[in-house]
């Protein structure tokens, strides 16, 4: 259950194919929320680090990079069996499966937070593991 409502809520029950009209809309309505939600995505970032990780000292979450890739998000006709996909500099979308607007704002801002979040445990700065993004993903009301 989400603690935290950063993520869109479902209104729509039916989805529509994703094309670049949707995904510019989509792509504005993400970079909006997760700027008015900057602070709350970090201290919950930070949260999580700090309670997942006994040894970290030091935690770095980096918005501007999440707001860059969302903003930059495109249609990969490539990706097959995933809604989106995302490393270190790209987010991507994938046109197999009709999305409501909820689903793809919502894609864009889970692909677009991943690789967001670095700590230091005592060894240099490493990358969140993927299993707590999810789980701050989730608490901020990510349906996953």
């Amino acid at each position: 259950m989400p603690q935290c409502t950063v993520f869109p809520p479902e209104i729509e029950n039916v989805g529509r194919p994703v094309t670049q009209v949707r995904l510019a809309r989509a792509k504005f309505k993400a970079v909006r929320l997760l700027m008015q939600y900057r602070e709350d995505i970090k201290n919950t970032f930070e949260s999580f680090c700090f309670v997942a990780y006994e040894k970290c000292t030091r935690v770095k979450v980096d918005m501007d990079d999440a707001i860059r890739r969302a903003r930059a998000c495109k249609i990969d006709p490539f990706l097959e069996n995933v809604w989106g996909e995302s490393n270190d500099e790209d987010v991507a979308v994938s046109d197999e499966f009709p999305m409501t607007d909820a689903e793809l704002v919502g894609t864009i801002m889970h692909e677009a937070l991943h690789y967001v979040c670095r700590l230091d445990r005592g060894y240099g700065w490493r990358d969140l593991c993927t299993r707590v993004e999810h789980e701050v993903m989730e608490f901020l009301g990510d349906i996953q």
